[in-house]
């Protein structure tokens, strides 16, 4: 077999390689299950919308703004100052719709390099929408583990 030219046990081989995958996967799974992860102590007045911003070595800050006129992912972006806190990030939105029993995700793309939202994702806003934004991970290595991991980004 070819793991017959590798000096340790393959045992220890394999093992070291199952934790690596296991740990790498945990994480990533962590990141991707935002329903439970937007805990909110009160729900938004009607009218309202609550942003969630997250950051890697600091405590999460919540912003609640309130809708008055039509608002676009892009307003809440401005509204609620994210636009100047991150550099790259990524963008969901949770929405309730009465018929289902859990909030329905969108993820929405940040154009970096424009500063805004795609333009084909820059959704309206509705009343009780929780929009969560989290730093993106845009390093060689971020990417090359996503994408051994199959994670989408």
């Amino acid at each position: 077999m070819w793991f017959d030219r590798i000096d340790i046990c393959p045992k220890i081989f394999f093992g070291s390689l199952f934790v690596v995958c296991l740990i790498t996967a945990g994480c990533t799974l962590n990141r991707n299950n935002i329903a439970d992860d937007f805990s909110v102590e009160h729900e938004a007045a009607q009218g309202e919308y609550q942003v969630r911003m997250e950051f890697n070595l600091s405590e999460p800050q919540m912003h609640r703004g309130t809708i008055q006129q039509p608002m676009t992912v892009q307003d809440v972006l401005v509204e609620s100052k994210a636009i100047k806190k991150y550099r790259n990030m990524e963008i969901s939105i949770l929405r309730q719709l009465p018929d289902k029993p859990r909030p329905i995700r969108m993820d929405v793309d940040f154009q970096a390099s424009q500063r805004k939202v795609v333009d084909a994702q820059n959704y309206a806003i509705h009343p009780g929408d929780r929009i969560l934004i989290r730093p993106k991970d845009d390093t060689l290595i971020g990417n090359l583990l996503n994408k051994a991991m199959g994670s989408k980004k």
